[in-house]
């Protein structure tokens, strides 16, 4: 549980509970529609947390704004280090090689750093073990979703609110 700071809070609706497990559904962001990083263009996200609400249940679902931040700037950082390093990489590399530096050298060398850090990041993200500061928690039941500011289960906004 975090304590403190200022939070990214999303609602979402509770769509199963397993033992104390509850599968929570977002519509995602419109932002998110034009990232198509994850593959999942607008289908909703999930999220299964602990928690024991009921099946239909709209929930506050929290993420401490310093690990939004840090998981936001990892996401879009390595991909921007892997372009640029293939890219320097891409102009130096054929001059030891006796070979002519070209501008099709330069594109190989930034699109191959670039998907190496695509690919490194997926699979380091899937490999790692996120410590529970990194974890979004439900913060608690949304008694009435209208009062959220958007309309109920067309959720397109991120409120932010500061800790207590």
């Amino acid at each position: 549980m975090y304590n403190g700071g200022l939070t990214m809070i999303r609602t979402g609706k509770v769509i199963a509970n397993n033992n104390g497990n509850c599968e929570i559904e977002f519509v995602r962001l419109e932002a998110c529609g034009k990232c198509r990083g994850c593959n999942l263009n607008n289908t909703p996200a999930r999220l299964t947390m602990p928690g024991n609400y009921n099946v239909g249940d709209f929930v506050d679902v929290s993420l401490p704004n310093e690990q939004f931040l840090k998981a936001t700037a990892v996401a879009y950082l390595i991909p921007l280090i892997g372009l640029l390093v293939g890219l320097v990489l891409g102009s130096v590399i054929p001059k030891y090689f006796d070979m002519k530096t070209s501008d099709v050298t330069t594109l190989i060398g930034g699109v191959s750093g670039l998907a190496l850090s695509m690919l490194g990041l997926g699979v380091s993200e899937r490999l790692r073990k996120k410590p529970a500061a990194w974890e979004p928690f439900i913060v608690g039941k949304v008694v009435d979703p209208s009062c959220t500011g958007v309309p109920a289960f067309t959720m397109d906004s991120i409120r932010i609110n500061k800790g207590e």
